[in-house]
């Protein structure tokens, strides 16, 4: 709306005040997804991961000449493959699972060396919030059988928030005075249960791989 416009452009004036520096961008790339149980649960030994979507906005703000505080606003999706021998279905087949996320990471980044081209290394937390978990897929090629359902449910309901720590490493080429482009990949380690019920307990694990560019203000 209008208004939510109006307040992100007088955020991001505020932010000019009071950082020096604020850079505007957009990235996107890929997240490598799974998750894992604590040993007390134990529910499944085996789950596979899935490569998925994310797509977003970065604000970076910028501390001193090495330091910068970066941030985002995510469109992401995370899920896992579970074999359905560990359903008490036929074994060769799989089950697979999608959750769709709204998230904000938030990192504070330490930039390694000089000129056009450096590195950097960053780490801070995440906040993710559920938009949906539209359907989970079952596969069993032994029988030929493919089916989707359209589900909010996974032996259990996902949680609307999920709160992870994040940790990565990247390199940025400046392409002009105001122009960057990045490369970069992330770890995530959830911190809050994703799922209640049957699978209390699960955690997400993920891998992101994503690039984007960004202008400096």
């Amino acid at each position: 709306s209008q208004r939510s416009l109006g307040i992100f452009v007088i955020s991001v004036a505020c932010a000019t005040l009071a950082f020096g520096q604020v850079r505007l961008g957009l990235h996107g790339g890929v997240n490598i997804s799974s998750m894992t149980q604590p040993e007390e649960y134990g529910y499944v030994d085996t789950w596979e991961s899935r490569t998925y979507a994310v797509a977003g906005v970065v604000v970076d703000f910028h501390l001193s000449s090495h330091w910068f505080l970066a941030t985002q606003v995510n469109f992401i999706q995370k899920g896992m493959a579970i074999p359905n021998g560990e359903w008490g279905l036929t074994p060769s087949g799989t089950t697979t699972f999608t959750a769709n996320y709204f998230e904000l990471p938030v990192k504070v980044r330490y930039r390694i060396g000089a000129g056009p081209m450096y590195w950097f290394v960053e780490g801070g937390a995440s906040l993710a919030l559920l938009e949906s978990a539209p359907a989970h897929s079952i596969f069993d090629p032994s029988l030929g059988m493919s089916k989707t359902e359209s589900t909010t449910y996974v032996g259990g309901a996902y949680r609307r928030l999920e709160g992870s720590v994040v940790a990565g490493v990247g390199g940025e080429y400046c392409i002009s005075q105001d122009f960057a482009m990045s490369l970069s990949a992330t770890y995530s380690w959830g911190l809050t249960d994703a799922i209640d019920g049957f699978w209390e307990g699960a955690r997400s694990r993920s891998i992101l791989l994503d690039c984007g560019i960004v202008y400096t203000l």
